[in-house]
């Protein structure tokens, strides 16, 4: 008898226990988050180093499509960018030979954008120093893909009989902007 007075009285508690309210407590805060967007670009070109190909016979001009990929994000109102190409040095020849020259007007260049951007549709000469030439232009709120957009730069190189055997090189620096 003993035994099913403890059992009642265990069940009892139990039932007391669970008619008693939930005891806690709960808290909320919050806050506002904000992201100033800006303008920005970037740009890479996929090959360290391109070659130029003479595509005819008889001393037709040397030819180069130099791929290029892009990001860019103009100000929605009065925004603009470029993409500039600029030369520090003129061609060199390895052995030192006298050959074509981009301040002589030897390079010449047209340039598209596969989205967003506006290239050269008509050649333009290429310079040496200075503030370079432009390749793409931008307005306002110009934005491309969120992977890049993929533009092109198609080069022409004179190719004159007194040029002296040699190979000749140069680095193009392409620089974008946005504002």
């Amino acid at each position: 008898m003993h035994k099913p007075t403890f059992v009642l009285l265990a069940a009892g508690f139990l039932a007391f226990a669970a008619a008693l309210p939930a005891s806690g407590q709960s808290s909320t805060a919050s806050t506002v988050l904000q992201v100033n967007v800006q303008a920005e670009a970037s740009i890479s070109i996929p090959a360290s180093s391109y070659t130029f190909v003479q595509t005819g016979t008889g001393f037709s001009n040397y030819t180069l499509t130099m791929p290029f990929t892009f990001r860019i994000r103009t100000s929605r109102v009065g925004g603009s960018g470029s993409v500039v190409a600029t030369f520090a040095n003129d061609f060199v020849g390895a052995a030192g030979g006298s050959g074509p020259s981009i301040a002589s007007g030897h390079l010449t260049y047209t340039s598209a954008s596969s989205g967003v951007g506006v290239g050269q549709s008509s050649a333009v000469t290429a310079v040496v120093g200075g503030a370079g030439t432009n390749v793409l232009a931008f307005g306002a709120n110009n934005r491309s893909t969120g992977s890049g957009t993929n533009a092109q730069i198609n080069w022409v190189l004179a190719n004159l009989p007194d040029f002296e055997t040699d190979t000749y090189t140069t680095t193009v620096v392409l620089t974008i902007s946005a504002s």
